[in-house]
């Protein structure tokens, strides 16, 4: 017997479970790096306030020309809050219109390094 057309029909129904699990996986990386730039961005912004004694009001500029749609949530000597509303791509789909990712930072200098931390594990 031919086997060919059980074959088919069997790939076309499962079709759609291969759809969203490609569209999962590209919203969680889309996300994920995302969420990378906003640890970048605050790494270096605490940098520049602890190591090199930055004006926070200047330090918040650069946020906002960097990213406008980053939120200060907080910003102090040695910590940032920072959040962010992302519109992942794919989301729609799966009934996820707007993503929250936040991050918030602790930094210290410890033997003449900075070692940045995140707050609240």
């Amino acid at each position: 017997m031919n086997n060919k057309g059980q074959t088919l029909v069997l790939f076309v129904a499962f079709l759609p479970f291969i759809f969203i699990l490609f569209v999962f996986v590209f919203d969680l990386a889309f996300l994920s790096s995302e969420k990378t730039k906003l640890d970048n961005i605050g790494s270096s912004s605490l940098k520049n306030i602890v190591m090199e004694n930055k004006d926070i009001e200047l330090v918040k500029d650069n946020i906002r020309k960097n990213d406008s749609s980053i939120v200060i949530d907080e910003i102090y000597n040695n910590s940032i809050c920072l959040s962010k509303k992302v519109k992942p791509i794919f989301g729609g789909i799966i009934g996820y219109d707007i993503f929250n990712i936040k991050t918030c930072l602790e930094g210290n200098i410890v033997n003449s390094k900075l070692i940045i931390e995140k707050k609240g594990k």
